[in-house]
């Protein structure tokens, strides 16, 4: 629609249903987003998140994404313990049996079909390379004092929101700019613009 206003403002075109300007419009709506992702705020009552709501003042101290709004669906995040990579942690498939009873936010994202599978082939990628990952443990210091105090290169390696920020960051969307990803916290992710409120409730088994 960009384009259109532009043209009406050159002169080449007027505001009205003429075949150019028709013609720009279904150029504009095909390149609009088709597709949403979700992202999952989450209040998981696990020692972690009880200690970080205690230094930081957050009602939610964990985040995941989700490619539906669906709990039976997907929900991937990175965590301490995934059940595979022992204390190391790494990334995660959480379900509702993993989440019953926690208070959560879901916002959402528009996001282009480009954007989309990307984003669904960077998460697959994790699946599929999951003994490869680990929690970044000196990386929650950053989030909780959102300072850049540790720095890391490894894709990896990541906390739960540094996981989202870079799979968005990896498909196009950038969050943050000029932000190490691992200062930021779960919480912050709601300032961003580019997301909107969904839902919220109290995950149910």
């Amino acid at each position: 629609m960009n384009r259109l206003l532009e043209l009406v403002e050159d002169g080449q075109l007027h505001l009205t249903y003429s075949p150019e300007g028709l013609a720009v419009m279904e150029e504009a709506e095909s390149e609009a987003p088709s597709k949403f992702i979700y992202v999952l705020l989450t209040d998981t009552k696990t020692l972690v998140s009880k200690v970080s709501r205690m230094v930081t003042g957050d009602p939610y101290n964990h985040v995941s994404m989700m490619l539906s709004d669906d709990f039976d669906d997907g929900i991937y995040t990175f965590s301490l313990g995934n059940g595979i990579n022992g204390i190391k942690g790494g990334f995660l498939v959480e379900d509702r049996k993993n989440l019953k009873g926690s208070h959560y936010s879901m916002y959402k994202m528009a996001v282009t079909q480009d954007v989309y599978e990307k984003i669904k082939t960077r998460i697959q990628d994790y699946v599929n390379g999951v003994e490869k990952t680990s929690y970044n443990h000196l990386g929650l210091f950053n989030a909780i004092f959102q300072k850049n105090i540790f720095k890391t290169e490894d894709a990896q390696t990541s906390i739960c929101s540094e996981f989202v920020v870079e799979v968005l960051k990896f498909s196009g969307v950038e969050l943050f700019n000029k932000r190490l990803s691992s200062s930021v916290r779960p919480y912050d992710l709601v300032k961003s613009k580019l997301l909107k409120f969904h839902k919220r409730g109290v995950i149910k088994p």
